[in-house]
């Protein structure tokens, strides 16, 4: 959907765009808690928009990669690791003994994140004079007006 978007919107509108259907087809699962009754209405509702929150975020960032990168491959390993490892246990890491150490690793871990984002998707490193979006700035003719 992304490359579709970009010539019509442009890469910030289709950044924040297509996570919002990435987070939507993920309500399957609330549709399963539903079904088999596995917890209260409220319940449910505050999982999705949670959930909902946290895969349009994802989604964000993974279409960044794409848009920065050029390759998809960047994309669905960022997914698989994040389906592998989960949502990090945050309520486990403040019962931890070294509590202070595992929080201050999760805060480590961000700064990171961030501090590295730009420098690793760098879009030199993957064979792209520019990234993918500038190559796509003019309007394209399919684009409804």
């Amino acid at each position: 959907m992304l490359p579709m978007l970009v010539p019509c919107a442009g890469p910030l509108a289709a950044i924040f765009t297509c996570p919002l259907f990435f987070g939507v087809a993920h309500f399957h699962h609330v549709i399963e808690l539903l079904r088999f009754r596995q917890g209260t209405l409220s319940g449910i509702f505050l999982s999705a928009v949670f959930q909902f929150s946290y895969t349009a975020v994802f989604g964000a960032y993974t279409a960044f990669i794409f848009i920065r990168t050029g390759h998809l491959i960047g994309p669905v390993l960022c997914h698989s690791f994040c389906n592998y490892m989960g949502f990090p246990a945050i309520s486990t890491a403040m019962e931890h003994p070294h509590r202070l150490t595992v929080l201050s690793s999760y805060l480590m871990g961000v700064l990171l994140f961030f501090l590295f984002l730009f420098p690793f998707t760098d879009p030199a490193y993957y064979g792209l004079p520019t990234p993918v979006c500038t190559l796509t700035s003019s309007p394209s003719s399919l684009c409804l007006s």
